[in-house]
């Protein structure tokens, strides 16, 4: 009996009271009818290793930032206790979707190789909305301002962007443009413009048509603002895209 507990002593550096005392408070250890034996001190050290977290102190909680409010609070907590979203961007060495991110997850060129030669066509609109004075002006003028039409002048510009779109954008393959139409009309307080591109090539034209109709909105913006910068270029959309392995219709992927 001396010895065992002499080696409880040694093992867990509590004296016999102490470990007692413990076992007492465990909440998986029963209650004793007899004292001074081998079982009482076996049931001592095994309610010394069964002490459950809820008896261990809980770390106060600390008060929130001064000035934020209770939604931000409640935002904080929410965004903590929710896992993170995966990652937008590929990790080395995995596959992408993402043509233009090659498999250690840097920028690339897309090869079109073999890829083969098609007809390849695009189209892609965009919007602008002028304030009340700059649609005053246009309708009594056949939509001309100081600098000359509007309506000429983007379309000169949406035609000639298109055909430097690889410079633009360095991902961009050069391409030799068949084809390429740009469109611009003005109805009430709205201007509609729509860029129109072909090619026989061995990748889409979808960003020349995109790159043409921003430039064209672009170039209206610059011929009106003199008047009103309160013009709001609006949504620039691929409405079609044919002749390669995805298909656009409508604004809709197809394939």
């Amino acid at each position: 009996m001396k010895e065992l507990q002499n080696e409880r002593e040694e093992q867990f550096g509590f004296t016999n009271e102490e470990m007692k005392a413990w076992g007492t408070s465990s909440t998986t250890t029963t209650s004793t009818t007899t004292s001074g034996t081998d079982d009482d001190l076996h049931q001592m050290a095994g309610g010394m290793s069964n002490v459950t977290t809820q008896q261990m102190p809980q770390m106060p909680q600390q008060d929130p930032p001064i000035g934020m409010t209770s939604e931000q609070i409640r935002r904080v907590n929410a965004a903590l206790s929710s896992p993170p979203p995966p990652s937008t961007f590929p990790s080395a060495g995995e596959s992408s979707t993402l043509t233009h991110v090659s498999p250690s997850g840097d920028f690339q060129m897309v090869s079109t190789t073999l890829k083969p030669l098609t007809t390849r066509t695009a189209v892609a609109t965009a919007t602008l909305h002028f304030p009340p004075s700059i649609t005053s002006l246009l309708s009594s003028n056949s939509n001309r301002t100081s600098k000359g039409s509007i309506t000429d002048i983007s379309r000169y510009a949406g035609i000639s962007a298109s055909k430097k779109t690889s410079s633009l954008i360095p991902l961009c393959h050069q391409i030799n443009l068949t084809d390429c139409n740009v469109t611009c009309d003005v109805i009430g307080s709205t201007c509609h413009i729509k860029c129109t591109v072909t090619a026989f090539e061995r990748t889409g034209v979808e960003m020349e048509a995109m790159v043409g109709a921003s430039v064209a909105a672009l170039t209206v913006y610059d011929m009106v603002k003199g008047v009103s910068h309160e013009v709001v270029i609006g949504e620039v959309k691929l409405m079609e895209k044919k002749g390669g392995k995805r298909v656009v219709e409508d604004g809709k992927n197809v394939t």
